[in-house]
């Protein structure tokens, strides 16, 4: 691979060969042939590119093996300069197609060079930005701090990409590492070049904040200061949210993951009605402090909200009976439960109990389990995992026959699936009497379940007497 001084030197005449290092990277196995003589070369130009497309949007930065931090980093090529060194082709196709860089992720094995190039091929195209700044890791230490040298680097790297912010349509920042002793107060930082830049097309705003790292996103800084106004979906992940309240204004989706300082119940109703559009919304724990509010018996009221995403462990059990208690979404059809622990299940089933103004209409309910979960398990016995697997699914049972509006019950079964692979082995599952539970209830009420899915690979794994019942009982269909 190339090295980040001679791309500085080399990038405009790049070689094309198709034998190079870089296609070992490609989604096209060569075998020694041409990329002439590949079925995937007969393509027409437009469907070529609708595969681009795709790769480039799902995968902003690839390639570049990467390097201590305390080191110089090497070179990250992007999919999009790997594509254009295959053929001559494939070179004019994508050198000509400004939409085809318009993917532009910024971390900390960025090239200067690379990302001036690619800044230069993009035109006058909208663009979709990351700004990823992780620990590196080696197999001698876990992870490694930010030095001032490497700090600047970035800087310099985050102001080359902010002369763009004009054109700037999404914008994910996520920022995970440490910084070296001394540097807390270092004038320089990303957040504070973050905090005045005007971004007038933005549409979409994710910033993560983790680890140690309060001299990006620290607890007086606001970021985006001036606001953005045409955004439409924001994230918000453990920064702190009664900073950044300006961004929501005008949202039709939100997702509060995690927030630190959570506004008050007051506050929040202030901000629902900044957003009257608001169409889906995520929660991953407790997003208001419900202390002292003093109008306890006041709606939240989402009057165009359709989608509720929830996600909470067990210490978010009061928060969750006061939020659904208070829940006024009268247009919400679709509730997904997320890792939802077993506490907060329940007491959110007392509560939409006697909130008649959410359950009357909701006609789709998403039961997700997924890996968390058997992190969270880690330091329990294997002979005790099973109850807790159990206990959720009650819940979940208890929760969905309460409600004869439901019309459809996905069930998103894969704890089951990584609870075999955590015993090491694949060995038949038995289907637990909670999911029998769960499905003879709802068949038994006037609106049955109308389909369970399932994965495919779950499924294999039950013993050939659950199958036989769930195909019999469950109006089963497999999915991947």
């Amino acid at each position: 691979m190339p090295t980040t001084n001679a791309v500085a030197v080399n990038m405009q005449e790049m070689p094309v060969n198709p034998g190079s290092s870089i296609l070992s990277q490609l989604p096209v196995g060569l075998n020694g042939r041409t990329i002439q003589d590949e079925g995937i070369n007969k393509l027409p130009n437009e469907l070529l590119l609708m595969i681009w497309y795709y790769l480039s949007s799902s995968t902003a930065s690839r390639g570049g093996k990467k390097g201590m931090v305390a080191t110089k980093p090497e070179a990250t090529f992007t999919y999009t300069f790997e594509l254009s060194w295959v053929s001559p082709r494939w070179r004019s196709l994508a050198v000509n197609t400004p939409k085809l860089w318009s993917y532009v992720s910024l971390s900390m094995s960025t090239s200067g060079p690379l990302l001036g190039l690619q800044l230069e091929r993009t035109k006058n195209c909208p663009l979709h930005v990351t700004v990823d700044i992780q620990p590196e890791r080696d197999s001698f230490r876990v992870t490694f701090k930010l030095t001032k040298r490497m700090t600047l680097r970035v800087l310099g790297l985050l102001q080359q990409l902010i002369s763009t912010s004009e054109r700037w349509e999404t914008l994910d920042l996520e920022f995970k590492s440490e910084v070296d002793e001394g540097m807390e107060d270092e004038p320089l930082t990303l957040g504070k070049q973050l905090q005045d830049v005007d971004l007038p097309k933005l549409k979409e705003l994710s910033v993560v904040r983790g680890g140690k790292f309060p001299w990006v996103v620290d607890d007086t800084l606001r970021m985006l200061r001036n606001g953005a106004p045409h955004i439409n979906e924001l994230t918000m992940g453990t920064i702190r949210m009664d900073r950044h309240t300006h961004l929501l204004r005008g949202l039709t989706a939100l997702t509060l993951d995690q927030v630190r300082s959570p506004v008050d119940a007051p506050a929040f109703r202030r901000l629902l009605s900044e957003c009257p559009s608001l169409m889906k919304l995520i929660i991953v724990g407790p997003c208001i402090s419900f202390t002292g509010d003093n109008k306890e018996d006041q709606p939240l009221y989402f009057r165009s909200l359709q989608l509720l995403d929830v996600n909470f462990c067990r210490d978010d059990k009061e928060f969750c009976s006061r939020f659904f208690s208070l829940l006024n979404a009268p247009n919400v059809n679709l509730l997904r439960l997320t890792e939802c622990d077993a506490a907060p299940l329940n007491a959110m089933t007392a509560a939409l109990r006697r909130n008649a103004a959410f359950t009357s209409q909701l006609k789709k309910v998403i039961l997700r389990h997924g890996e968390r979960r058997v992190l969270d398990w880690s330091h329990l016995d294997v002979a005790k995992a099973p109850g807790n697997i159990s206990t959720v699914g009650l819940a979940a049972a208890t929760f969905c026959a309460a409600f004869p509006s439901i019309k459809e019950l996905q069930l998103s079964l894969h704890t089951l699936d990584l609870h075999a692979k955590w015993h090491g082995r694949s060995v038949p599952i038995t289907l637990g009497n909670d999911l029998r539970t769960l499905v003879k209830v709802r068949n038994t009420e006037d609106f049955p379940l109308k389909s369970i899915h399932m994965d495919r690979g779950v499924f294999s794994q039950l013993d050939s007497k659950s199958q036989a019942w769930l195909r019999e009982h469950g109006n089963l269909e497999l999915v991947r």
